[in-house]
């Protein structure tokens, strides 16, 4: 499974530290994906890539094929909650021409895929109980909201988070726009 967290202002969570590795408790085989930058995506792209890593050297992992549960951010606060059964790439896509179009800033997301050894995601076929459900449930409310009170992050549960990287191929398309708006204003 792979998971979101919220995009709060925090100085031990940061929007794509390049350094930062984090576990986090969440359910076995999950993955988790900080509050990522909505300009750091090519939403024109009719199937933009998701990518995310571990940490700082790791490989890119495209998470655009992804299902499950996304939080999107209106800076520091959650405006909507929806779900990605087939694609999350293609669901968020969506919302960049929707009712939702100028009204959110960040992304996060709770996924139910895997990653393999090779970067790739794998479709999971874990048996839910109604354990398990309740324990990823809690651990997912309580990494999006942050309660003040809990204590905790959920019970048995275990992931690794992956932070955003932006597609080097719009980056590059980001360097050329930019490089052509500095040559016409000179």
């Amino acid at each position: 499974m792979l998971f979101a967290i919220p995009c709060k202002e925090r100085q031990h969570l940061r929007i794509n530290p390049p350094s930062l590795k984090r576990r986090i408790q969440k359910p076995e085989h999950s993955n988790l994906s900080e509050c990522s930058g909505r300009e750091r995506v090519d939403w024109k792209a009719s199937n933009p890539k998701l990518l995310g890593k571990q940490q700082a050297g790791a490989s890119d992992v495209d998470f655009s094929s992804q299902v499950g549960v996304y939080l999107l951010h209106d800076g520091v606060r959650v405006i909507y909650v929806g779900r990605a059964s087939d694609a999350l790439g293609a669901r968020l896509r969506a919302h960049t021409s929707d009712r939702l179009e100028g009204r959110w800033d960040r992304f996060s997301w709770f996924g139910l895929r895997a990653v393999d050894e090779s970067g790739r995601l794998v479709s999971s076929d874990a048996s839910w109980n109604p354990s398990v459900v309740l324990d990823t449930m809690e651990a997912l409310l309580i990494e999006s909201l942050e309660p003040p009170l809990n204590r905790k992050r959920g019970d048995n549960f275990s992931g690794l988070e992956y932070l955003q990287v932006t597609d080097p191929a719009f980056e590059r398309l980001n360097k050329k726009r930019l490089l052509a708006e500095l040559e016409a204003k000179i």
